[in-house]
């Protein structure tokens, strides 16, 4: 879009940015003993592919014999019967929040918010 300004003596033409932001997903695991982003992924909106994509980079780096613990809030992704099918699979112990609680999850919330 241009916009044309004029006046006494003066002509000139000048561009009108126009951005477009768009609201993305963001999908941290973060480790709580150190704040230490350990897998992240962004997206359109919520997918199991993108899910996957955190676990398995997750996964990767845990260390053998380790139990942890994975706190999330109560989306239809983690609830999801695969979902707790792969962190039954690697010995991940399933924490989620009280319904409708961003506290619960407020290092994720604080990420996702940056």
């Amino acid at each position: 879009m241009r916009l044309f300004v004029s006046g006494i003596h003066q002509k000139a033409e000048r561009e009108k940015l126009h951005l477009t932001i768009n609201q993305k997903c963001t999908a941290p695991i973060i480790d709580l003993f150190n704040n230490e982003v350990i897998s992240c992924s962004i997206s359109e909106r919520p997918t199991m592919p993108m899910i996957d994509d955190i676990l398995m980079k997750a996964f990767a780096r845990l260390d053998a014999g380790t139990n942890p613990v994975l706190h999330s809030d109560q989306g239809w992704q983690y609830r999801h019967q695969w979902y707790q099918y792969q962190l039954r699979e690697f010995g991940i112990i399933q924490s989620m929040s009280r319904k409708g609680n961003g506290l619960d999850n407020a290092c994720a919330e604080f990420f996702s918010g940056l």
